[in-house]
């Protein structure tokens, strides 16, 4: 990461990822920032933690994953609360992965391998204090 990291120790995040790897790269260049890093391995552990958790600031949703996918997920958390931004991370850059993703009410779209300045940028504009 090139640019200078923003100041979120009052930022809860949520990641959604259920491959190690990605988790980790995620996690640790977000971890500088001094947010507050949360894991959910797939769909239903995130609609489940959004459901007993309402300080989240954002989510970072990956789009393939067992027991219930992002998409579903997504929509179910939409559902919740409108307002928790949502940024979808997949490795399909096909442009009908896109438009799903906005369909269902993700706030914005990242492909994989992820560009940590991209993503940082994409989520200073999404994150919201309350």
């Amino acid at each position: 990461m090139n640019k200078e990291l923003p100041n979120w120790t009052n930022v809860n995040i949520l990641i959604a990822e259920d491959e190690e790897i990605n988790y980790q790269l995620i996690r640790v260049a977000l971890k500088r920032t001094g947010a507050h890093i949360f894991r959910a391995n797939n769909g239903q552990e995130a609609v489940d933690f959004v459901k007993k958790n309402n300080h989240i600031h954002i989510i970072l949703m990956d789009i393939q994953m067992p027991v219930m996918n992002g998409y579903q997920a997504i929509e179910i958390i939409k559902s919740i609360n409108h307002d928790i931004p949502i940024i979808v991370q997949t490795a399909f850059a096909m442009a009908s992965e896109k438009d799903r993703a906005y369909e269902v009410g993700c706030d914005d779209y990242v492909t994989k391998p992820i560009n940590l300045d991209i993503l940082v940028s994409k989520m200073k504009s999404l994150i919201v204090f309350s």
